[in-house]
């Protein structure tokens, strides 16, 4: 760009001489430019609009104006007197996968852009890049703005507008005054006529021009890791990516900063990262707030130090924002009848879902999605399986320990009741799930559980085992024959089922009284994480007794022959 802003800008001979050959393209752009608003004009080619007021800030020169800082200022006092605006944009150098496309406030300036993100940043206000700008302003009056405002586009005739707004560079105004490329206007001198408001950026003053003034509001790192500050009247390294470097390089002296060195990429332009370490090695790098959104994220991941963000504000007069506000209250009958219109031909309003934060969304492994309909069923119970273990992990320990040795002397009960099952042990465990005392953290997950049950499985053993032990003599004086048929004819005995029935109870009856107390649900999930263990030892003991004194007092009533029968029973069970 150095070479057409000696051209355009320039008064000097070398300028005058290079611009001839370049006159006859510039008079082809005039016709062709002409050509294509008469089409417009004349309804050959159609101009749409959305159904809310439309507020154009552009340009008819190319380069930096300072388009960008007046539509952020612009929107900011919009939103302080009560209107909530939207702020349309091309995306130049975006790089989004579909439009219309919302600008989230934590977007990659790479996707979206580095002028439409320090726009979202900075003012939150919704944005949306679309190339075709019509269909991207009905996008954005379904996320109910009430006024769009469009960063540049005034050469976008397919969009009908309700105020334009020009913006002119006041150290460098119309340059040479010719077209494109031998000149830097878009359009000619006269479309300043047409337009509602012109801004003129700098110190300069024009009479009927309204004035800006883009003042320094601080000089922060650039990284956030970084609490570096820097120094008034220290030597600096100038890095720009805009428009206009000039512009800024003066700011920066009117700073009272000394610049050593300048680095100039072009508008919109990027470095390497580690380009940019070798600059600040020498000298504390300053780049703009428009070039600081495209190497935050990496400076800080990095710590990156001794670079540092010069943030300017633009400064317009209250009779400026007070011109464009009544322009768009004035602009509400022609808006009804734009909307009457496009209605009429069958256009409806679709409202859209603000997006503020990008969701994550990984790039699919080669097994992302299930590949039959079995693995996609066994992904789902897999799922759910592993969210049961999650709520069991929670559950009580002493209420699981409860549960358990409750169901397990309740199938114990009626193993002996029905013998001809031979239900074991085992089995009566893993049916436990199933009584009616059980609850879904129960049955959750039985590895989570393993301990606990061990426990009161172990309690309930060791009470058959202890009453084995004190018929273990009795049992060795009899006669194996005698013994065998006897134990074939006594399985089926009323006393011995009493007598088993009545110990499950005992164990069961006694854990549940056990666990029962008054405290508070959660003084008892508190009491029980630190006493669970040593409850549970304690009983294992008791419930040894319990079961020892039922199975004495049911043996007791069924007569001798019935007791001795009864550790054969129990050694079958356990």
């Amino acid at each position: 760009m150095s070479f057409f802003n000696n051209l355009w800008y320039e008064k000097s001979l070398t300028s005058c001489l290079l611009q001839l050959p370049l006159l006859p393209f510039s008079g082809i752009f005039g016709l062709i430019a002409a050509a294509r608003r008469s089409l417009y004009a004349n309804g050959f080619r159609h101009t749409v609009g959305p159904v809310v007021p439309v507020v154009v800030i552009g340009g008819i020169t190319v380069g930096g104006t300072g388009k960008t800082p007046i539509c952020v200022a612009l929107v900011k006092e919009l939103q302080a007197r009560g209107f909530n605006p939207g702020v349309l944009t091309r995306g130049y150098k975006s790089h989004c996968n579909s439009y219309p496309c919302q600008v989230p406030l934590d977007g990659d300036p790479y996707v979206y852009g580095d002028e439409p993100s320090l726009i979202r940043r900075a003012t939150k206000a919704p944005v949306v890049i679309d190339p075709q700008r019509t269909r991207g302003a009905d996008y954005l009056a379904g996320l109910g703005v009430d006024v769009i405002i469009t960063d540049d586009g005034l050469q976008h005739y397919a969009l009908d507008r309700d105020v334009e707004v020009c913006v002119l560079d006041g150290s460098r105004m119309l340059g040479n005054g010719h077209l494109l490329p031998a000149g830097p206007l878009r359009e000619a001198k006269w479309r300043l006529k047409t337009v509602d408001s012109i801004v003129v950026s700098g110190a300069v003053a024009h009479l009927g021009y309204y004035p800006m003034m883009l003042k320094p509001s601080s000089v922060v790192p650039l990284s956030n890791n970084s609490h570096e500050t820097l120094q008034p009247r220290s030597e600096i390294c100038a890095f720009s990516g805009i428009g206009n470097p000039s512009r800024f390089y003066k700011t920066l002296e009117d700073c009272g900063y000394v610049i050593k060195s300048k680095v100039d990429v072009g508008d919109h332009g990027k470095t390497s990262i580690e380009k940019l370490k070798k600059y600040a090695l020498q000298y504390p790098v300053v780049m703009t707030a428009k070039d600081a959104i495209k190497y935050k994220a990496e400076a800080t991941e990095q710590n990156l130090g001794n670079i540092f963000v010069l943030n300017v504000q633009a400064n317009l007069s209250k009779l400026f924002y007070d011109d464009v506000v009544n322009k768009i209250k004035q602009s509400t009958y022609r808006v009804a009848q734009r909307r009457k219109k496009r209605e009429a031909a069958g256009y409806v309003l679709e409202k859209v879902e603000m997006i503020d934060h990008i969701e994550p969304n990984p790039l699919p492994d080669a097994d992302y999605r299930p590949a039959t309909k079995t693995a996609a069923s066994s992904e789902s119970k897999a799922a759910s399986t592993l969210s049961a273990k999650e709520q069991a992990q929670e559950s009580d320990p002493q209420q699981e320990a409860v549960a358990t040795a409750t169901a397990a002397a309740a199938a114990a009960a009626a193993s002996t009741a029905a013998p001809e099952l031979n239900v074991s042990s085992d089995t009566a465990t893993a049916a436990a799930p199933a009584t009616a005392d059980s609850t879904p953290e129960d049955m959750a997950d039985t590895s989570n559980d393993a301990t606990a049950e061990d426990e009161a499985n172990g309690a309930v053993d060791a009470a058959a085992a202890d009453a084995d032990t004190d018929a273990e003599a009795d049992a060795d004086d009899r006669d194996d024959a005698d013994s065998k048929d006897e134990s074939e004819v006594e399985d089926n005995s009323p006393a011995k089922q009493a007598a088993a029935q009545a110990a499950a109870a005992a164990a069961a009856s006694f854990l549940a009284d056990s666990f029962s107390s008054n405290k508070s649900a959660e003084e008892t999930k508190e009491d029980s994480k630190a006493s669970a263990p040593k409850e549970i030892k304690t009983l294992k003991k008791q419930v040894k007794a319990k079961s020892k004194t039922a199975a004495a007092d049911a043996s007791a009533g069924a007569g001798t022959s019935e007791k001795n029968d009864l550790p054969q029973l129990l050694k079958r069970k356990s």
